[in-house]
């Protein structure tokens, strides 16, 4: 096929137009012109022609006017008169010959006002009659030369009319012969113009589909391209531009498809590794896609959950584990995107002759655009069986310790008010002391133990009642406000929207929030910010503590709500408040939820329900 550059096919498509377009301008032109000329010719001759006539036959009349205002016996100045007319008939006579048009019926009627013109001269040259009398009843007349005059000007002016008649009648045909040609020409112009606008469309039709049928073509090689159909190649148009285009994205298929060829073999491989991987390790993983079905079980959580892997794909988690909490962390981080998981939580699993327990986590991951999860299950029985018995002895022990310890403090206290040291003793004094503060943190120490151990046992019944969430913001931030001061940190309560009243053990909450505040100053160094703010998501209130300290790595989050769980140098408590905090939340329902960067800070969310 032989190519052709694309400027050089518009150029010709259009140029076909354009000369189309010229040629009918200059046909509608050149009949424009003619038919102007025509229309002044028209004009000139005939209007001339009918001028003369009517001057011709005005004449005649006039003469006949005067011939009759003259005596009969005045014979000489009736033929000097009759000699004048005819001069002057003969010079109109000449000039409406030369005007008139060549056909018969204007020489005919032209040939009869000259015979009678010829006539009156003829009767000029010839001598005059005699005069003779007549005598009627009315009495004498005269009878002289006037009549014959009289009788030849009247076929002058009778033959003259006809004349007059003759051109008005030609100037009217000729009138409506230019009209006629006036219709046709413009019948004729429109059919041009039709006609140029049929083949500018046909022209612009043609080029277009010239030039979108490359295109057509490489949208339709571009979706085999993309579900994977290597093997396609493009049309060629003859069009230069377009056919380069063509080419280099044959090329670039061409490429693809070696290393389609190239890489499969390895992504085969690799995909066979990880399954591998999956397979064996020894974890629980269960897969899930964007709308929260299962899309893999790995065998170790097929054993877990006594599922079988096949027909739990296509199922959702509630539909296999009686776990609500864990089916709505799950649509929670689908429907929000970046959104940090929420700690790891226990699953029990099994009947009453075999009871495992199952750490779950959550971790987002993204396949190409697709958002999807992992469930991570780990088996913590033996785990959780020995932080059972670790907290069921130091549990213990705490409540052993308290009565001795309070006796200790208590002596401490007689003694401190009995011993009286020497001014120069300053060491005596200042071990005094150190043994005083130890003892109290040794009893805040043993108290925070024994209320864990009574939040576990839940021993008490709690009391609840409506509870105006900003109220107890409010209250919580009056409380630490002194304690922000002197550590230099700026504690703030953002304006919280109208939030509806909560049915919870106000003390409760109050003690979950004056941990997450403490914890949040202990970790915030000065100069910087602890915020307090709450919002309505749903079903639930969220009540949130934000700081802008150290942060907490990811890998100590999971293991952050875990008693005697303590991160960083910083000096506080036995590590029990973030222990009692979840314990607390959970029994009311809701739960706690972190929120962290490493060394931009951190921020603890407790969600309760309405």
């Amino acid at each position: 096929m032989r190519t052709m550059r694309l400027r050089t096919w518009l150029i010709g498509g259009y140029g076909v137009v354009l000369a189309v377009a010229v040629l009918g301008l200059a046909l509608g032109l050149i009949a424009a012109v003619n038919l102007a000329d025509i229309s002044r010719r028209m004009v000139t001759e005939n209007f001339e022609s009918v001028e003369n006539a009517a001057r011709l036959r005005r004449l005649a009349n006039d003469e006949q006017v005067a011939l009759m205002g003259l005596p009969d016996i005045a014979d000489t100045a009736i033929m000097e008169r009759m000699r004048a007319f005819v001069a002057r008939s003969r010079e109109l006579l000449a000039d409406a010959r030369n005007d008139a048009g060549g056909d018969a019926r204007s020489g005919e009627t032209l040939q009869a006002v000259d015979d009678a013109i010829g006539a009156i001269a003829r009767r000029v040259d010839a001598p005059p009659p005699p005069v003779a009398e007549a005598t009627g009843t009315a009495g004498t007349m005269i009878v002289g030369i006037k009549e014959p005059f009289a009788a030849d000007l009247e076929r002058v002016r009778e033959h003259a009319l006809a004349f007059y008649r003759h051109q008005y009648e030609s100037m009217v045909e000729h009138g409506n012969a230019l009209r006629t040609q006036s219709v046709r020409l413009a019948w004729a112009l429109a059919a041009l113009a039709l006609t140029t606008l049929a083949i500018g469309i046909w022209a612009s039709m043609r080029i277009a589909r010239r030039l979108t049928r490359p295109m057509d073509h490489l949208v339709r090689a571009s979706d085999r391209v993309a579900t994977g159909d290597f093997t396609v190649r493009t049309a060629r148009s003859g069009l230069l531009e377009p056919d380069r285009v063509a080419q280099r994205f044959d090329e670039m298929v061409a490429a693809l498809e070696r290393f389609h060829a190239m890489n499969l073999d390895r992504i085969v491989a690799e995909r066979r590794r990880l399954d591998q991987v999956v397979a064996n390790i020894d974890d629980g993983l269960v897969i899930f896609d964007e709308a929260g079905r299962i899309e893999r079980v790995n065998p170790v959580a097929a054993l877990q959950l006594e599922v079988d892997p096949e027909r739990a794909v296509g199922m959702h988690i509630d539909q296999i584990v009686a776990m609500p909490q864990l089916a709505d962390e799950i649509q929670r981080l689908l429907a929000h995107p970046g959104a940090a998981p929420a700690a790891a939580c226990d699953l029990v699993v099994g009947d009453d002759t075999e009871r495992r327990t199952l750490n779950c986590s959550l971790l987002p991951f993204y396949d190409t655009a697709r958002l999807g999860l992992i469930l991570v299950l780990r088996d913590v029985t033996e785990q959780r069986r020995f932080e059972r018995m670790r907290t069921d002895f130091i549990l213990r022990a705490s409540h052993e310790l308290r009565t001795p310890i309070t006796g200790m403090r208590m002596s401490i206290g007689l003694l401190r008010d009995k011993i009286q040291f020497a001014p120069d003793n300053a060491r005596d004094r200042e071990l005094f002391a150190t043994l005083q503060q130890e003892t109290e943190r040794l009893v805040a120490l043993i108290t925070e133990l024994f209320d864990l151990s009574r939040l576990y046992a839940r021993s008490e019944q709690r009391q609840t009642g409506p509870v105006d969430p900003a109220e107890l913001l409010e209250r919580v931030r009056l409380q630490f406000a002194p304690r922000a001061v002197e550590a230099a940190v700026h504690l703030d309560l953002l304006q919280p929207p109208p939030l509806p009243t909560l049915d919870v053990d106000e003390e409760a909450i109050e003690r979950v929030l004056d941990n997450l505040v403490a914890n949040a100053l202990r970790h915030t160094p000065a100069g910087g910010q602890v915020q307090l703010g709450a919002s309505v998501s749903g079903e639930h209130v969220a009540l949130w503590v934000q700081d802008t300290g150290d942060g907490i790595a990811p890998a100590d989050r999971a293991r952050i709500f875990e008693p005697f769980m303590q991160l960083g140098g910083k000096v506080g408590g036995a590590g029990l408040g973030l222990a009692m905090c979840r314990e607390i939340v959970h029994q009311h329902g809701g739960r706690i939820l972190l929120d962290s960067s490493v060394g931009e800070g951190s921020r603890f969310t407790v969600c309760l329900p309405i």
